[in-house]
C-alpha cells in the first residue's frame, strides 16, 4: 500500500477525520471541510499563478472554485523523503453537471459567464509570462490544424486499394477545406476593425494585451479556464463549482464556452441551437 501520501499530509495543520482514496488523489475529511491531496509535476511557478488568480475570485456566492492550501511552512508544495511532491486544496463532494439536464447545462454556462466576468478584471502580471499561459494564437493553432488537413490528404491520396472511407474522405476534402480556410481568414478579419469610440462598452475592448507571438496587433485575450467540460462543472446545494484550473492561460473567451457547448452537443440527441441569453436543447 502507498503510505507516502501521509507524509504529505502532515505537513499541514488540520485534524484529518477519514481519508479515502480517490483518482490518483486522496479525499480527506477535515474539521474544516473537504480537501484533496494529489501529487503535482507541474512547475513551482504555475502554481504559484493559478493560486494568485484564484485568491481574486469571488467564491462567497454561488460560484466555487478549487483554491489551493499552503502547508505548515507556507508553501504550497509538500515534498516527501523521496521526492514526491504533493498539493492539497479544496474539495467538493458535489456531483458532475449532468449533460441530459436543460436546466443544469444553462445553470454551467452561467456560472462560467461569472467566472470569467471576474477573470477579466485581473490585470496580466509580467512575471505570469510563461509558455502554459501564452499559448499559441488562434489564428496560428487553426492554420497548422489546416497543414494537417493537407498532409493526411496527401497521405490518403497516396494509398493504393483505398477503402471506402477514405474514397470518401478524398470526394470531400476540397469542401471542407474551403471553410478551413474561410474560418483562418474570418478569424484574421475581427481584428482589423476600426477601434471604437472611447466609452464604448464592446467586452473585446476590455483587458486587451499584446499577442503572444509578437505580431503587434491588440487582441483581446483574457484569462481563461482553459480546459471546461462537464467533469469541471460540480452542481452543489445553492452553489456551482468550476474546479482544476491547471490549464487556465490567456485565451479568445467566446472558445472556452465553445468547447464546452460542443462537447455537450455531441452528447445529447435531437437538435439543439443556440440562443442568446443560453444555450437551449430541442427536440427534434
Amino acid at each position: 500500500m502507498n503510505e507516502k501520501y501521509v507524509e504529505a499530509l502532515e505537513q499541514y495543520d488540520m485534524e484529518i477525520l477519514s481519508v479515502r482514496k480517490g483518482r490518483g488523489s486522496w479525499i480527506c475529511e477535515t474539521r474544516s471541510g473537504c480537501r484533496l491531496l494529489k501529487e503535482y509535476r507541474g512547475t513551482a511557478k504555475r502554481l504559484e499563478f493559478e493560486d494568485e488568480v484564484l485568491g481574486m475570485l469571488d467564491t462567497r456566492g454561488s460560484l466555487r472554485a478549487d483554491r489551493y492550501i499552503r502547508n505548515k511552512e507556507g508553501s504550497l508544495l509538500s515534498i516527501t523523503g523521496d521526492g514526491t511532491r504533493y498539493i492539497l486544496k479544496d474539495w467538493f463532494m458535489d456531483r458532475e453537471c449532468n449533460i441530459k439536464d436543460g436546466f443544469e447545462i444553462r445553470q454551467a454556462l452561467s456560472r462560467l459567464g461569472m467566472l470569467h466576468s471576474q477573470l477579466r478584471h485581473i490585470s496580466f502580471k509580467e512575471e505570469w509570462n510563461m509558455g502554459s499561459i501564452l499559448p499559441e494564437s488562434l489564428e496560428a493553432e487553426l492554420e497548422r490544424h489546416n497543414r494537417e488537413l493537407q498532409r493526411a490528404r496527401n497521405y490518403v491520396r497516396g494509398k493504393r486499394g483505398k477503402s471506402e472511407f477514405e474514397l470518401c474522405v478524398i470526394g470531400n476534402y476540397d469542401m471542407f477545406y474551403a471553410q478551413a480556410l474561410e474560418a483562418v481568414e474570418g478569424l484574421k478579419g475581427l481584428w482589423e476593425r476600426e477601434e471604437p469610440d472611447a466609452g464604448c462598452c464592446d467586452e473585446l475592448e476590455a483587458a486587451e494585451v499584446r499577442g503572444p507571438q509578437g505580431r503587434g496587433e491588440p487582441k483581446p485575450l483574457y484569462l481563461c479556464h482553459g480546459d471546461l467540460d462537464q467533469h469541471h462543472v460540480l452542481m452543489g446545494n445553492n452553489y456551482t463549482a468550476i474546479i482544476e484550473y491547471n490549464r487556465m492561460h490567456l485565451a479568445f473567451r467566446p472558445r472556452t464556452c465553445t468547447v464546452l457547448c460542443a462537447r455537450l452537443w455531441k452528447n445529447r440527441a435531437g437538435i439543439s441551437i443556440w440562443a442568446f441569453p443560453c444555450w437551449i436543447p430541442t427536440s427534434a
